[in-house]
């Protein structure tokens, strides 16, 4: 069983500076869903762990906000309030669709972006639609800050480049326009509860002659980290779509997924299931029967 002390700052700079002094023997607690299992379980992730830093009192961290063009969101913003809100549906509607699916009630709502983001489980929900929106975050010690684009942030499965000092204090994006189109599906084992087996993202606008001028497609617990479909999306750029031109598109996928995570033994399940979604993922948003 594992004993750590527990630490509540009052606001940011004191949170920094308990990172600071304890880098290295220190977690983060925000929804606790994934930080109370890992220690409950015994996880190695925190072999070292002396303190707990609790940062339900810490103000400022849960906004939902627009600036400017961008919406802007604090790392301790549940996925309950992003499903729900009126703002995100209009705005960036599949980042809501993801948030609705992840885990149970309880989880939605105890559960952040923030902490999610961090867990950098290959399975997130919610990591792909904030790819496709091309969401930044900023990164915060005592004494610096740095913006980091999402996509560059994931070394590998659970694991990212925030620092043991660091910790992520902003989530932001360009919001989508009347004429961006978007959508997401998970697969999952069951209709809830379930983890992704893999899930999918697309975002897309198409100009007066029915030109794509921008394709977004971030998939997840496809590739080997996270990222966005290159492949796929140079294939579909600057075409009108097609029914063959999506099916083409469809298996591009499945192909660049086995080129960039090669073979394993998910593979055989998991290349007509890549296929199968992206086509109807596609034919949804591009509106193409």
């Amino acid at each position: 069983m594992a004993i750590f002390q527990v630490l509540r700052p009052a606001d940011l700079p004191e949170t920094l500076a308990f990172l600071q002094q304890y880098q290295g023997k220190c977690a983060l607690l925000a929804g606790g869903t994934d930080l109370l299992v890992q220690l409950r379980s015994g996880s190695g992730r925190h072999s070292n762990l002396e303190y707990v830093i609790d940062l339900s009192s810490v103000g400022g961290l849960d906004q939902i906000e627009r600036n400017g063009n961008n919406v802007v969101l604090g790392p301790m913003v549940t996925h309950a309030r992003v499903a729900s809100s009126a703002f995100i549906q209009e705005k960036a509607y599949l980042l809501a669709q993801s948030c609705s699916t992840v885990g149970s009630p309880q989880i939605r709502n105890r559960g952040t972006l923030g902490g999610g983001i961090c867990n950098a489980s290959p399975a997130s929900d919610i990591v792909p639609p904030l790819i496709a929106l091309e969401a930044s975050v900023k990164i915060e010690s005592s004494g610096n800050c740095r913006f980091e684009r999402l996509e560059k942030l994931f070394d590998g499965p659970y694991l990212t480049q925030v620092g043991p000092n660091e910790m992520i204090t902003q989530i932001s994006f360009p919001y989508l326009t009347d004429k961006m189109k978007s959508a997401y599906y998970k697969v999952g084992r069951r209709k809830a509860l379930a983890i992704a087996r893999l899930d999918l993202a697309v975002i897309a606008q198409q100009n007066e002659a029915g030109l794509l001028t921008d394709i977004r497609i971030a998939p997840g617990a496809v590739f080997d980290s996270f990222d966005r479909a290159s492949n796929v999306e140079q294939l579909l750029k600057n075409q009108i779509p097609t029914k063959p031109l999506i099916l083409k598109a469809a298996t591009a996928l499945e192909e660049e997924m086995i080129q960039r995570a090669g073979i394993r033994w998910s593979t055989e399940y998991k290349k007509p299931v890549v296929e199968t979604v992206a086509k109807r993922l596609l034919c949804q948003v591009l509106e193409v029967k």
